[in-house]
């Protein structure tokens, strides 16, 4: 382990993590300056045993609770980077999932998620009591144990001499002696998870908590009994204090009811949404008001106040907070798009109607603007005029995307120009756009803006249960895989067909009702011709074939559903594992997966094969134009069926 710390590549990888964002101060300039005989000089020295930690410089922050800063010097710091390289990868393993503090893919916002996900299982979404006990430890980095933290270290670490590194890490600070770990170094972040992983093991072996999460000295238990977490915080408080050396912030213990809302990392999780601390909400308006008079007298420039902002939007993107986004001066900017446009319009009403109901009794209006129909001049002046009586207002711009002209104004007038806070621009887009645009990159990181991706034949049937349930009526699991293997993945002829089915005024509505009242679409009809294909029945195979040309399939159309069907039967011909599995992992509708496989049982893998061969052929004469489609289909059905 030693070796692989010092080695010259983890030294360059670790100096070019802990670069990133310091380029321009003084003092990583100068150590980059000579950085060559800096790394060379500093792998000497650690290989021969000369390394000697140097002092920290100290500093306050508030953030808002006052923090001391401890710093080491460039060339500690980067050592400091070289070691957290080498023992992340060794220790994050053996940690909980459920520990949030400073590991890769895990965070506040993933961290504040989870405890989310507990509460609804806790309370069976809500619907039963339960309770969250929430602890803090007191003044842990000044009270981390050194003694205790290298036993912890040596249990997992075996070599010797990056044992002593470490060693001469720990002891290089202390508030008093051998406790105390400084909160400026990369390697306290870890030492920090490996010291209270003790406390992780402890509740969810020894207390069986099911539902824990921590972040770094901040943790919650979820339970039914509230007499359950009264005594896994007393028995956790003696295991701290016989064990870790620590003690639990007697301020900070609560059990309280989950629908009450859990406090936890700076947001408020309440049953069905979250918001934002109240100390935290009143701080950041506070703050951006003396921002807004600091530009308003020069005192910053734009940059700053709009770095600020979205440092504050960064936080409030993640809970229920549109009022003080507006409050603190977020522009309402939302992109809708995508390929499905039966749901991107559905979003759009939506949008509007909330508007609508909450702003038309006092003068809200609602601009339409089609770029087919108008210019940039005319999007402008929507976006900067304001009506006699109306205080708010909803610009809705259709097509911008694809006008050029418009698209470029809008752009550069977002750049340079500050959108009234009672002024809502929403740009629709029905269909992909192109994300290499300036403008779609800006707009789809508006916290309202949503992409609308064509559903895959997997999600259909969850897709047709959600139609059936806004019409007020309900449909059997088998009606809905059924429906969505006839029409495929088109959501706007789901949405007709089971208003349709839901009209005849039976519920539920019925796998019978869905194959007497919906024509069958053209997979229906490749899985017969396929059956005819398997039975050795000619005539019908030839029969569904002229239907599908006399319906104006195209020819090369309905060949490629023929060969998609085709490698699916191939694929599914003999494969292991359940129809709901399998639809995962090929992302399709699980009635089909049941219905391929059943299919395929007819088949062995060499008639398929040469199946797969024959198709191939007809494709090459279809696009080549060798004969009439009509012939070059027999000709097909000839070769398979003998």
């Amino acid at each position: 382990m030693f070796e692989r710390i010092i080695s010259l590549e983890n030294l360059f990888s670790a100096w070019y993590e802990f670069r990133r964002g310091k380029r321009k101060k003084q003092d990583v300039r100068e150590f980059e300056f000579a950085l060559e005989d800096a790394l060379f000089g500093l792998r000497d020295d650690l290989r021969t045993g000369r390394y000697a930690h140097g002092p920290y410089s100290s500093f306050y922050v508030r953030d808002p609770k006052l923090r001391h800063i401890h710093k080491a010097d460039v060339r500690d710091r980067l050592m400091h980077q070289a070691v957290f390289r080498v023992l992340y990868h060794e220790f994050d393993p053996h940690f909980i999932f459920d520990s949030y503090s400073c590991r890769i893919g895990k965070g506040t916002h993933k961290g504040v998620s989870r405890l989310e996900r507990f509460a609804r299982k806790a309370t069976d979404n809500f619907t039963k009591t339960a309770y969250a006990l929430t602890c803090d430890i007191k003044k842990f980095f000044d009270t981390v144990d050194h003694g205790v933290l290298r036993g912890i270290m040596q249990k997992t670490i075996q070599d010797d001499a990056a044992l002593r590194l470490i060693g001469d890490i720990i002891g290089s600070f202390s508030i008093v002696h051998g406790k105390g770990i400084p909160l400026g170094n990369v390697t306290s972040q870890l030492f920090a998870n490996v010291y209270l992983n003790e406390l992780d093991q402890y509740v969810k072996h020894s207390l069986c908590q099911k539902y824990y999460v921590r972040y770094c000295d901040d943790f919650v238990m979820l339970h039914r009994d509230p007499d359950y977490l009264k005594d896994s915080a007393a028995r956790a408080r003696l295991f701290l204090d016989q064990n870790l050396k620590l003690e639990i912030h007697d301020d900070t213990v609560f059990v309280r009811k989950i629908n009450q809302g859990i406090d936890f990392l700076g947001y408020v999780a309440l049953p069905h949404y979250r918001v934002i601390r109240t100390k935290t909400k009143h701080r950041i308006i506070k703050k951006m008001r003396v921002k807004k008079e600091q530009l308003r007298h020069g005192f910053i420039g734009t940059e700053s106040f709009n770095q600020s902002l979205q440092s504050y939007l960064g936080v409030l993107v993640h809970c229920r907070s549109l009022t003080i986004q507006k409050q603190i001066g977020r522009r309402m900017l939302i992109l809708i798009h995508g390929e499905d446009t039966y749901s991107s319009r559905q979003y759009l009403e939506k949008l509007t109607d909330q508007f609508n109901k909450k702003h038309a009794q006092s003068g809200g209006m609602v601009e339409l603007f089609e770029a087919s129909e108008g210019s940039w001049e005319q999007l402008a002046a929507f976006l900067t005029g304001g009506g006699l009586f109306s205080s708010k207002k909803l610009v809705v711009a259709k097509g911008v995307l694809e006008d050029k002209d418009i698209r470029d104004g809008l752009t550069d007038f977002l750049d340079t120009h500050e959108l009234s806070v009672d002024t809502t621009l929403i740009v629709f887009h029905a269909g992909a756009c192109d994300k290499r645009l300036k403008l779609v990159s800006r707009l789809a990181k508006e916290q309202y803006s949503k992409e609308f991706a064509q559903p895959s034949e997997s999600e259909m049937p969850d897709r047709i249960q959600k139609y059936a349930q806004e019409l007020h009526a309900t449909i059997e699991p088998r009606a809905s895989a059924l429906l969505g293997s006839m029409i495929g993945a088109d959501v706007w002829r789901a949405r007709n067909e089971v208003a349709k089915l839901a009209a005849a005024g039976k519920n539920p509505i019925t796998e019978q009702m869905v194959r007497t009242m919906v024509h069958a679409g053209s997979q229906e009809n490749i899985w017969k011709f396929v059956d005819a294909l398997s039975s050795g029945d000619k005539k019908t195979a030839l029969s569904l074939v002229d239907a599908q040309l006399e319906a104006s399939e195209a020819p090369q159309q309905f060949l490629g559903m023929i060969i998609r069907q085709t490698r699916l039967l191939l694929a599914l011909h003999g494969a292991e594992g359940s129809d709901a599995s399998l639809a995962s992992q090929l992302k399709l509708n699980p009635f089909v997966v049941q219905k391929t496989r059943k299919q395929a049982t007819r088949f062995t893998i060499a008639r398929l094969v040469a199946t797969y061969h024959a198709l191939a052929r007809l494709d090459r004469s279809l696009k080549e134009s060798r004969g009439e489609p009509r012939l070059l289909f027999t000709i097909l059905v000839d070769s398979i069926v003998r």
